[in-house]
């Protein structure tokens, strides 16, 4: 004490302990932004819905803040469909507003396991002149397999 000229602001190392804590206390936890990043964590990487309940993935959410609100696959199969109808709805919009024209293609094809799917796509240039390919709908096709099945069998999803 002779030496140091500063008085310390802790007479006891509680009191220091106390407020390094309020310190590292992490920023207020937006539960619903945390979902939306799981939601898209699903979607870009293609992980199962049962990614969220994984042990070491809740692990590092609950070491990362411990307020965390923890959810369910069928938490996140809802918020995926939420995503899906808002994502379905924006392409809607974005395609009525573009006075051009645009192109469908199908692609039909048999799967390993002998199942048959029908994926229906749409081509179009933005205002930007950029490409866009979007699928409209992608659904197991049940037979009979003529053309004009598979034009009602598109339309009608």
């Amino acid at each position: 004490m002779k030496k140091c000229n500063v008085t310390p602001k802790y007479k006891d190392v509680g009191g220091m302990i106390i407020d390094n804590m309020d310190k590292l206390k992490g920023r207020e936890l937006d539960h619903k932004h945390v979902r939306e990043i799981m939601t898209m964590a699903i979607v870009k990487h293609g992980f199962p819905f049962k990614y969220v309940e994984y042990k070491w993935i809740r692990e590092l959410l609950s070491y990362l803040n411990l307020d965390v609100k923890h959810v369910s696959r069928n938490t996140s199969i809802s918020d995926l469909w939420k995503f899906h109808l808002e994502m379905k709805e924006k392409l809607k919009h974005e395609m009525h507003q573009f006075h051009n024209r645009i192109c469908l293609t199908s692609n039909c094809w048999t799967a390993c396991t002998q199942e048959r799917y029908i994926c229906l796509t749409t081509h179009f240039i933005d205002n930007n002149w950029k490409l866009n390919s979007k699928i409209l709908t992608f659904c197991k096709m049940e037979p009979p397999h003529t053309s004009h099945d598979l034009a009602i069998k598109c339309l009608n999803v």
